[in-house]
């Protein structure tokens, strides 16, 4: 059986709701949230580490995290 391990520490979520979030949240990993995504919260009533409306200059927070 094929068995893979991940360092946690080089790790970042990115999504676009509450739910991913907290995912994030639960896993004690750096969130970066996507605006105007699949939800019906506002940006402030999500936590999140950064908050970005496209990917560019995403290369920044990459290395801010990683």
């Amino acid at each position: 059986m094929f068995q893979q391990t991940f360092d946690l520490s080089k790790t970042i979520m990115i999504g676009d709701s509450e739910v991913d979030a907290m995912s994030a949240d639960n896993a004690k990993l750096p969130f970066v949230l996507v605006e105007n995504g699949y939800t019906e919260k506002t940006t402030k009533e999500i936590k999140h580490n950064v908050l970005i409306k496209d990917f560019v200059d995403f290369e920044k927070i990459i290395k801010k995290y990683l």
